[in-house]
Formats: C-alpha cells, sequence, structure tokens
C-alpha cells in the first residue's frame, strides 16, 4: 500500500472517532454553561428572598458548579461565613449583618454574571428587586403561626377552648 492508501484508511477510522469527541467537548461545555447560568438564574429570580429555597439550593451548587473560578467559590465562602457567623448576632449586630451579607450576596451574583459574560450594574442586581408586600405578609404570618403552635406541640402551653354561643345546651350523663 501506498502512502495515499494508508492515509486514507487512518481517516476513515480517525474521523468519525475526532468528531465523537469534539461534539462530546461542546456537549459538555454547553452542560456546563446551563448549570452555572441556572445558579444564576435562581439567585437573581429569588435576591429579595434569599431564603427561598430554590436561592438556597443555587447557593449549595457554587462549590462544584464553579469549580474551575475561585475568585467565585471565595466570595460564596465569605458570604457563607458572615451567614454562619449571623446566627449569634442580636440587635444592632444583626442588622449591620444583614447589610454585609445583602452586600456580599450582590457582589457574588455580579462575579457570576461577569463570569458569564453579562455585565450587570451593581444598581440592577441590589436596587431592582420585586418582592410584593403579600409574599412578605405571608411570610411573617406563617412564621408567627410556627412560633405560636411549636410550644403547643411541645406539650409547654395547654389549649384554651371557649364556647361562644349562648344557646348551648349540655348534655347530662
Amino acid at each position: 500500500m501506498h502512502l495515499y492508501e494508508w492515509l486514507t484508511v487512518l481517516a476513515i477510522l480517525v474521523g468519525p472517532i475526532a468528531a465523537i469527541s469534539v461534539q462530546l467537548a461542546f456537549e459538555r461545555r454547553r452542560e456546563d454553561r446551563k448549570r452555572k447560568l441556572s445558579v444564576l438564574d435562581a439567585l437573581m429570580a429569588n435576591r429579595a428572598r434569599m431564603t427561598a429555597l430554590e436561592a438556597v439550593n443555587a447557593f449549595n451548587r457554587i462549590d462544584i458548579v464553579f469549580y474551575d473560578d475561585n475568585s467565585i467559590r471565595q466570595k460564596w465562602a465569605e458570604l457563607f461565613g458572615e451567614l454562619e457567623r449571623a446566627r449569634t448576632l442580636t440587635g444592632n449586630e444583626r442588622e449591620g449583618s444583614w447589610r454585609r451579607r445583602d452586600d456580599l450576596i450582590t457582589e457574588l451574583i455580579i462575579l457570576i454574571a461577569n463570569y458569564l459574560g453579562y455585565k450587570l450594574p451593581h444598581t440592577l442586581v441590589k436596587g431592582r428587586r420585586y418582592n410584593p408586600q403579600a409574599f412578605v405578609d405571608e411570610e411573617n404570618y406563617q412564621d408567627a403561626i410556627r412560633k405560636e403552635i411549636l410550644p403547643l406541640l411541645k406539650g409547654e402551653h395547654a389549649l384554651t377552648v371557649r364556647i361562644k354561643s349562648e344557646n348551648v345546651q349540655l348534655l347530662d350523663p
């Protein structure tokens, strides 16, 4: 066989393998970007309510999804540290911590957006958040119910029952 024939056979064997390898690499990159965009999407959509399950799940995916970007993982670690520290704070310290956490969340979202090619201004990320008062009221209402019912369920408080109707007839045993 001549060189030309050997090269033809080699091209026939290697060509499809190379094409599949390139296609798989593109698919991996596309899927990787899709996961990263899902984190950004969840954080942007919930930036007014960072305790929403979708936001919490997005935070918890940062270390694995952005394994290749140390600055994003460091910012997340800084935010996580502030979240952990805030558990022990009260009063004015807690209010200052809320502001610090809000700033860190904004910085993290901007870092992720920049990584993905979006140039989001600080004012857009931090300032333009829609959180209807009805959502706030509902969260406060649910929180109040939990705080009241938990001692009852634990047996720490008794349940008082009052009969309001005057037309109630008691049965004699």
